[in-house]
């Protein structure tokens, strides 16, 4: 019997039920060592806001300041908010503890760049993971509109960056032997003519975007060491 099993076992039924309550209002397990990462329930636009990310990153600090053992993100989000997307990558990229992201349902736009910063990223097979260049809209004056496109220039560069680094090591372009700077290109060029680019859970893995499906051979466990 693991630890965590046994503290369940000794729980009465009523501090069960306040466990089950608290996971489903606060998105975290601290005996598990789990936090679910998803659009806060009030939001009825289905993604990544400030909101969201602010449990996350309270989340996640609370388990750090715990101890130092693997942390088990589950992610079931369409996308959402650059900005505050970005900030859930960078505290899962800073964090003291060894995380582990599982995408349910699809990892699209900024739900494929969040798993990037996980140091173990595995796919449900049933899964679809889709990458694009964001939207964007704004008001203002020509300098506005003009500052606003250089800045949205500048993201979609960041966000290839972030890709290349991981796919660079993906199966696809180490057979092709593609140096990271012709990853980034093709990634590039792929996005510029697909729009909307969309993979299996086995194509994801194959081009570097994720670890592994699954199920598959070596991620039959979450927690299990590549």
């Amino acid at each position: 019997m693991n630890t965590h099993t046994a503290i369940s076992n000794r729980r009465t039924i009523s501090q069960r039920n306040d466990l089950i309550q608290s996971v489903h209002v606060n998105d975290i397990n601290p005996d598990t060592r789990e936090i679910f990462l998803h659009s806060d329930v009030s939001n009825s636009d289905d993604g990544i806001d400030y909101k969201c990310a602010s449990r996350f990153i309270k989340n996640l600090a609370i388990l750090n300041s715990m101890n130092h053992k693997p942390i088990i993100i589950h992610q079931c989000t369409c996308g959402g908010d650059w900005n505050y997307g970005i900030a859930i990558y960078d505290a899962i990229a800073f964090s003291d503890s060894y995380t582990v992201l599982l995408a349910h349902a699809h990892a699209r736009s900024m739900s494929s760049i969040i798993p990037q910063a996980a140091n173990r990223r595995i796919i449900m097979p049933n899964a679809d993971f889709m990458i694009h260049f964001g939207t964007n809209s704004f008001d203002g004056d020509g300098r506005s509109f003009e500052a606003e496109g250089k800045w949205s220039e500048f993201l979609n560069t960041r966000m290839i960056d972030i890709y290349s680094q991981k796919c660079s090591r993906g199966p696809l372009f180490r057979r092709r032997k593609y140096s990271r700077e012709k990853v980034r290109q093709y990634l590039r060029e792929q996005m510029n003519s697909r729009r909307e680019w969309y993979m299996t859970s086995e194509e994801s893995v194959d081009m570097g975007f994720m670890d592994g499906v699954f199920g598959h051979p070596g991620f039959t466990t979450l927690t299990q060491r590549k």
